[in-house]
């Protein structure tokens, strides 16, 4: 969808780019064949997908510092692998961050009735649509326009990129970004945060679920189900291809918790509350039993089911989507979404790598060494600080 709304906010990403621009920029404008936006400051054209695609194209005119997404880079594996057109109910992992988001960020938790918020990286736009509902104005933006057919229909969605947002200074009233900021090396996060911070106006929140590399005081239990899944990896069971896609780029620079709250505070952005995911019944559910139900549906898939071609030819993710619409399989899902939902509720205070944060928009600082971090200024970037001996260097893991 490309609303009124929507157009009165596109910017442009190349002035943004530009440390010395004037402020405010002017919104783009439709150029003369109805084809393309284009900026009245700069004269950049910004081409529009065949027939308007349901969704503006704003990536910036030419490549940042840093890598780019595998998202962006790997499009066509990421269409082939993910069933991204049809949105269902939210469960597991889904409905768990789902559920923290809704009850945190104030216009999805009846706080702000009119506001306007913005999906940083929304994927296919499963967690807008989850929440159009809730009163607020959703913008999704994503590398990758791998968007569903509901959202295309109904959602405000931009193809752009999360190292330079396309959108004023001050515009949303919050913001939210969920499995993200892990991708992202140590140039993309400083752009990252610093384009979070000044779309935001001034006392909007922000929601992040992200996770750094901190192990749990319940790591030997949660390394119990990684060996599991392993296991069934080596004897095939179950389909790793679309993990394997999400987490090929993974780089977590921000290595704990005390980094991620220092860098956010650098930024302007102060944490107001926290819970930690330490994935006790999440690992179970996600790396066994999940993986055990794809095997199944993978050898279904292969002999047919009912001997017949039906089977064939489908995707474990579209195949999952059919199962979880049958009352049976819902009802067993919506029990173990419940369950995951208790590894946040019984242990969200320990530490752990995921976490749920939310934070709020204020005056940026140098903040003082936060667990033997050491100073930094702006010319620094995270690569060169942090706990325990310094961030590593975009390594992925």
């Amino acid at each position: 969808m490309i609303s009124p709304t929507l157009l009165d906010l596109a910017t442009c990403p190349r002035c943004l780019l530009d440390e010395g621009r004037a402020a405010p920029l002017p919104p783009l404008r439709g150029a003369c064949d109805g084809r393309a936006l284009r900026c009245p400051a700069c004269a950049t054209v910004y081409p529009q997908p065949e027939g308007g695609g349901g969704y503006l194209d704003l990536r910036p005119p030419r490549d940042l510092d840093g890598r780019a997404t595998h998202y962006a880079t790997h499009e066509a594996e990421f269409a082939a692998a993910l069933d991204y057109r049809a949105v269902g109910e939210p469960l597991l992992g889904a409905a768990v961050r789902n559920r923290w988001l809704r009850r945190w960020l104030p216009p999805l938790a009846g706080a702000g009735r009119g506001s306007l918020v913005l999906d940083i990286g929304c994927g296919e736009g499963r967690f807008a649509l989850w929440n159009r509902d809730r009163g607020a104005r959703i913008v999704g933006l994503d590398a990758a326009p791998l968007f569903a057919e509901e959202a295309l229909a109904g959602i405000d969605l931009v193809r752009g990129d999360v190292r330079v947002l396309p959108f004023p200074d001050g515009s949303f009233d919050a913001a939210y970004s969920i499995d993200v900021m892990e991708h992202l090396d140590a140039r993309g996060l400083e752009r990252f945060f610093g384009e979070v911070a000044r779309v935001l106006k001034p006392g909007g929140h922000f929601y992040l679920y992200s996770n750094t590399r901190e192990r749990s005081t319940l790591w030997p239990v949660i390394a119990l189900w990684g060996w599991l899944s392993r296991q069934l990896r080596r004897r095939g069971v179950g389909d790793f291809r679309a993990d394997d896609l999400r987490k090929g780029d993974h780089v977590k620079v921000l290595t704990t918790w005390e980094q991620l709250t220092a860098f956010a505070a650098y930024h302007g952005l102060r944490v107001e509350r926290v819970r930690f995911w330490n994935g006790v019944f999440q690992g179970l559910i996600d790396n066994v039993l999940i993986r055990i139900g794809e095997g199944l549906l993978l050898r279904r898939g292969r002999r047919g089911e009912g001997g017949g071609p039906r089977g064939e030819g489908r995707s474990v993710a579209s195949s999952r989507q059919a199962v979880s619409r049958r009352p049976a399989a819902r009802a067993a899902l919506r029990a173990l979404t419940a369950l995951m939902q208790l590894d946040v509720i019984l242990f969200g205070s320990l530490r752990s790598g995921p976490f749920f944060a939310l934070l709020r928009k204020g005056a940026p600082l140098s903040p003082p060494n936060a667990g033997g971090a050491t100073r930094f200024t702006r010319s620094s970037s995270p690569q060169d600080w942090g706990a325990g001996g310094g961030a590593p260097r975009s390594r992925s893991r």
